[in-house]
C-alpha cells in the first residue's frame, strides 16, 4: 500500500518538473522568436566591397574593410567601401576611427627608393561621418594624411584593412520648439573646458 503511494506520488512530482520545464522552454522559444522581431534587419550590398563584421557579440560597431588597395595623398580623400546600406525606419550610421589607429598611427606600405615595398606607420586620421536612413549611394570613410609624413608620396592603403567602424544608431524623433524662456534650475554655468581637462 506504501509502495503504491509512493509511486503515484513520485509520478504526480515528475509530471509537475516536467511540465514546469516544459512552460519554461515554451517561455524562452517566445521570447527568442519576439526578440528576433525586435532586432532591426540591415541590408547590405555588395558592390565589389567586403561586409562589415563585428570583432565579437559585445562590438558596439561594424569594422569597414578597404575593397582594394588605394594609393593615399597628403590631405582628405574619400574611400570608397564598396557597398550600399539600407537602413531601417528611425535609424543612421556613424562612420568613425578605430582607436588603435588614432593612436598609433595607419598602416601603409610605402615604395622605398631601393624599389621595395615596406610597411610604415602613417599619420592619418578618419574624421566622422554620417549615413541618413534615406541615404543610397556608396558607403565612404573620409581620411585625413597630414602633410607630416616624410614618404607621403608612394603611400598604399593595403586590401582588407580595417580602416574604420560603422555604428549603428537609433535615431528619436524630435521637433525644436522656439522659446523666450528656458528653465534654467539645472544649469552649472561655463562652458568648453569648464570642468576641467
Amino acid at each position: 500500500m506504501e509502495n503504491g503511494l509512493y509511486t503515484r506520488c513520485t509520478c504526480g512530482v515528475l509530471r509537475f518538473v516536467k511540465n514546469w520545464i516544459l512552460g519554461v522552454i515554451y517561455v524562452f522559444r517566445r521570447l527568442m522568436k519576439r526578440m528576433r522581431t525586435l532586432i532591426p534587419k540591415i541590408k547590405v550590398k555588395l558592390e565589389g566591397g567586403m561586409m562589415p563584421t563585428k570583432s565579437d557579440v559585445f562590438a558596439a560597431a561594424f569594422d569597414l574593410y578597404v575593397p582594394s588597395d588605394v594609393e593615399l595623398h597628403v590631405g582628405r580623400q574619400v574611400i570608397d567601401m564598396g557597398f550600399v546600406l539600407e537602413l531601417p525606419r528611425g535609424y543612421a550610421a556613424t562612420i568613425q576611427p578605430r582607436s588603435g589607429f588614432s593612436v598609433k598611427g595607419i598602416d601603409v606600405e610605402i615604395s622605398a627608393k631601393d624599389g621595395w615595398r615596406r610597411p610604415w606607420k602613417v599619420d592619418a586620421d578618419v574624421i566622422r561621418g554620417l549615413i541618413d536612413e534615406n541615404y543610397r549611394g556608396h558607403v565612404g570613410v573620409i581620411l585625413k594624411v597630414h602633410g607630416t609624413n616624410p614618404l607621403a608620396d608612394g603611400m598604399v592603403l593595403k586590401k582588407g584593412t580595417r580602416i574604420a567602424q560603422m555604428q549603428i544608431i537609433e535615431v528619436p524623433q524630435v521637433e525644436l520648439e522656439c522659446a523666450d524662456e528656458l528653465d534654467m534650475s539645472n544649469d552649472r554655468g561655463g562652458g568648453f573646458g569648464h570642468t576641467g581637462v
